[in-house]
């Protein structure tokens, strides 16, 4: 079923009318593949197909990736602005309690719920908002990935001589 649906929204994606994918520059098709690699991550973590095994430093790197990744696509298309500020919401008090700036209980609840720890404690709140957070995290990649692949190329201008 998620391979079909997933199949969909590809094919409908790479056969819009503008697709310039031919013409996208490396630093577009660095964006695009990023988003999509993202979008892909997410999904198998929200699926439990596999748990989030990543530790300490590359976490947090996994983490600014991400997040500069969704910025980057955002100033690259100009479009998606407000999944890009909720993504964004969603992210730097993650990257906090990450950094060990500012922890939570519930970015703790989250991060062991991503590691398939058994917690017995936290409120069902905090599983809603792992769950919720993660699918918006998903939606906004992928509506990266569709205004990427919808944006025309850009290149730094040549210079006149």
């Amino acid at each position: 079923m998620t391979k079909c649906c997933l199949f969909i929204f590809f094919r409908q994606t790479c056969t819009y009318e503008n697709n310039n994918m031919a013409k996208m520059y490396w630093f577009q098709r660095a964006l695009l593949a990023s988003e999509l690699i993202h979008s892909f991550l997410h999904f198998i973590v929200l699926t439990n197909i596999h748990s989030l095994t990543l530790g300490g430093s590359i976490l947090k790197l996994y983490f600014i990736w991400d997040a500069a990744s969704s910025m980057m696509s955002y100033f690259v298309t100009k479009k998606n602005k407000r999944l890009v500020i909720v993504h964004m919401m969603l992210h730097l008090p993650a990257l906090a309690h990450l950094f060990d700036i500012y922890s939570t209980s519930v970015y703790a609840y989250v991060f062991n719920q991503a590691y398939h720890n058994n917690t017995t404690y936290g409120h069902p709140i905090y599983s809603g908002i792992y769950y919720v957070g993660t699918c918006v995290d998903i939606y906004c990649h992928l509506h990266n990935v569709r205004y990427l692949l919808d944006c025309p190329p850009t290149r730094a201008p040549k210079k006149q001589k």
